[in-house]
């Protein structure tokens, strides 16, 4: 007998929960439980804010960054970082020819991006860090 809500849905499609089982290398699972006890939070809590927070930056993509320091996204399948792509804010008029970063130098009021990381799945397969 299938099992349903008030309202006729399906109860198992009401769940706010899914079990989900991830293998970790050890060191990683050591470093993450430690964080998780330091900060006096659930191991569960503390990977589901990662995963949330990570998902709200990610670019799907691989990151272009020129010598200004501008993002730019370049389509690439098994690849996606984690920032944001750059941005030049417009009043509905043509971007400016000086928003473009002539000699890699970029006006204030352009938002240059940032990368804190990405990952590559393609042959390559790395995980690259924006320099400091």
């Amino acid at each position: 007998m299938k099992r349903t809500t008030k309202d006729g849905e399906d109860r198992k499609s009401k769940s706010s929960t899914v079990a989900m089982q991830v293998r970790f290398d050890g060191d990683l699972h050591q470093q993450l439980k430690a964080t998780a006890e330091t900060a006096g939070i659930s191991l569960n809590q503390l990977i589901q804010g990662i995963c949330r927070g990570a998902i709200a930056h990610l670019v799907q993509g691989e990151p272009d960054v020129d010598d200004g320091g501008f993002v730019r996204t370049k389509p690439q399948r098994g690849c996606v970082f984690f920032g944001r792509a750059g941005f030049v804010p417009t009043d509905g008029e043509e971007e400016c020819e000086e928003c473009f970063g002539k000699n890699g130098v970029y006006p204030d009021f352009v938002e240059k991006g940032t990368v804190w990381f990405g990952l590559d799945f393609t042959n390559r397969g790395y995980v690259r860090y924006q320099p400091k």
